[in-house]
């Protein structure tokens, strides 16, 4: 129980620490890969560090966190990116 407490917790600080923004009509990307719902202007979103930088629905993403810390689309482990300092 301990274990799948520190992982969860783990996992909600990785959410918290990728930037949340507001959705541009103008931006490229016309859904959310996780509920193949469109974006709307104004609503709430996260890019992923992967080299894509796919975006999700932050509510979405919440939920795929709970369970994992890849990217749906490609696979990238956010971890990974997150845990590496940038470079000078």
């Amino acid at each position: 129980e301990r274990e799948r407490q520190k992982v969860a917790q783990e996992l909600y600080n990785l959410l918290v620490s990728i930037p949340t923004r507001f959705y541009a009509g103008s931006e490229d990307g016309s859904e959310c890969a996780i509920c193949l719902t469109g974006f709307v202007d104004g609503q709430k979103v996260k890019s992923l560090p992967c080299q894509g930088r796919h975006t999700f629905h932050s509510s979405c993403l919440r939920g795929w966190f709970k369970q994992k810390a890849d990217c749906p689309v490609c696979r990238f482990d956010c971890r990974a990116a997150l845990a590496t300092p940038p470079s000078t």
